[in-house]
């Protein structure tokens, strides 16, 4: 089944601020972190249903090397991203 990819606006930002930092300290370090998120959201839309449900209906997808994971939700029609989330950050704080 083919599914939409939907990255909501607050998503959006998340992934922009933390390229934005990787960009002020090596620019090199902020495209491999753009690849790997895309990577993450080829990964998901692929195969939703393949990562742990971690609160609810919420999954997490790791983004590669880099400290952060993706959480997102499956409907029958779409797959949403809701956060970029630092992994070292209190996971109740996305939530």
């Amino acid at each position: 089944m083919n599914r939409t990819l939907v990255i909501v606006p607050a998503a959006e930002a998340e992934i922009d601020q933390a390229a934005e930092w990787y960009y002020q300290r090596n620019g090199v370090a902020a495209s491999g972190f753009r690849i790997a998120v895309d990577r993450a959201l080829d990964f998901i839309l692929e195969r939703p249903e393949q990562y742990q449900i971690v609160y609810r209906q919420t999954r997490r997808v790791l983004v590669g090397e880099y400290p952060y994971a993706l959480f997102y939700t499956v409907t029958d029609t779409q797959v949403i991203v809701l956060s970029c989330f630092h992994t070292a950050r209190n996971p109740n704080l996305w939530r």
